[in-house]
């Protein structure tokens, strides 16, 4: 495939995250779209956010802060729930303050975001139509018609990591 550069360049920036922020008024947590690529087994991402208040230590956590400025602005937090959110992998605690490991995008930055993307992969489409069709057309013949999508994906993630 002679063009993972391009693939690559739109994964890297499908990746990044802009920092906002935390503001007072919170939307509740099932008023968000979440989007998880998680394994099956085990608890996701909203098995830790859906308990007690999570949610809105969660979502004030897009801006490092401590347990006690947490406090300060009347949000109620124990030990247990930091630890709670740290376990599933939300959150992390570097030099005293905690922050949310994860991106949290509003409404904004989740419209820019799939944009750019768009725009992106329409660019990229042409460039790499003719790749993919004879990939997915090897993948087929190799006996694995029902799998192409699943198969190519990982072909390139392992690729992206080192690990072809």
């Amino acid at each position: 495939m002679k063009h993972y550069p391009d693939l690559l360049l739109l994964f890297a920036l499908l990746s990044v995250t802009t920092m906002i922020k935390a503001q007072i008024s919170i939307r509740p947590y099932s008023e968000w779209e979440a989007t998880q690529f998680v394994a099956v087994n085990g608890h996701q991402p909203e098995d830790y956010v859906t308990p007690d208040n999570n949610w809105e230590i969660l979502y004030n956590l897009r801006t490092p802060r401590t347990q006690a400025e947490l406090r300060e602005m009347g949000i109620k937090c124990s030990d247990s729930q930091l630890l709670l959110l740290e376990v599933g992998g939300l959150v992390s605690k570097t030099k005293g303050k905690w922050k949310a490991t994860i991106p949290i995008l509003d409404k904004e930055q989740t419209n820019s975001l799939r944009s750019l993307s768009k725009e992106i992969a329409e660019s990229m489409y042409v460039k790499t139509k003719a790749d993919f069709i004879s990939l997915a057309q090897t993948i087929s013949e190799m006996g694995f018609k029902n799998n192409v999508l699943s198969l190519v994906f990982h072909t390139f993630w392992m690729e992206k990591c080192g690990q072809s």
